[in-house]
């Protein structure tokens, strides 16, 4: 888990520097709520739309919510110029990459935590 988060974080700051950067403003947000095996499922969907140098103004639609967001927010963007739907939202990212350095760095915690006592044993012995 510690791996893929470095991953993740590298992977993002490569894209910083390779892709254009816009600021996206939230037009719509909105769910679907949907039975599927006795179990109700909610599937969000965001229309961005942003501002690019060559193709004016685009709008895209994400699979996913950010929970914190609502309609009329802004958010950063990058976008491949060559293909303006070719889309990768950094502050989503982040929240994921997050996650995992997190749960990564307290499982090494634990496992350093737990074979520090019997290190000190044998030393004793």
């Amino acid at each position: 888990m510690l791996g893929g988060g470095v991953y993740g974080f590298v992977s993002l700051s490569k894209a910083s520097g390779a892709l254009g950067h816009a600021t996206g403003v939230i037009d719509k947000l909105s769910y679907k709520r949907e039975y599927w095996h006795r179990k109700r499922r909610t599937h969000w969907e965001m229309r961005i739309s942003y501002e690019t140098e060559r193709y004016g103004k685009t709008y895209i639609s994400e699979k996913c919510y950010l929970p914190f967001c609502s309609e009329g927010d802004s958010i950063g963007v990058l976008y491949n110029p060559d293909n303006p739907y070719d889309v990768r939202i950094p502050g989503n990212e982040r929240c994921i990459w997050f996650t995992l350095l997190g749960v990564g760095l307290l499982c090494m915690s634990g496992v350093w935590l737990m074979l520090r006592p019997q290190r000190q044993k044998e030393r004793h012995a």
